[in-house]
């Protein structure tokens, strides 16, 4: 008798949200901030100074499986923002947020 294997919903869509990280990363002068939702709906990633400052919210129409959000190193002004480190929230369709687990390095 075969043991059973889980393959996934059958539309390739996860089950669950993820963070997959950021690439490049360290970055100049942009990054691709990639993650799986569960399902579709209205996004946002949430970036912050080490500080804890919110700098950037980047509002994104989220789809059911592999997505990527480029952001540029700007605040939501327009202004650059200095080398250094910054963390990003991710908040998905169902309303769950997940803080990413490992940081933004923009380098000039």
């Amino acid at each position: 008798m075969a043991t059973p294997v889980d393959v996934g919903e059958p539309d390739g869509a996860p089950r669950l949200n993820k963070i997959n990280g950021n690439y490049p990363n360290p970055f100049n002068p942009q990054t691709a901030i990639r993650f799986a939702s569960a399902q579709a709906g209205k996004g946002e990633i949430r970036i912050f100074s080490v500080g804890g400052q919110l700098v950037r919210s980047l509002k994104t129409t989220v789809v059911a499986g592999a997505n990527e959000v480029r952001w540029n190193g700007k605040r939501d002004d327009g202004t650059p923002l200095a080398s250094g480190v910054y963390f990003y929230k991710i908040v998905f369709p169902n309303g769950e947020s997940f803080r990413a687990p490992s940081s933004l390095v923009l380098v000039k």
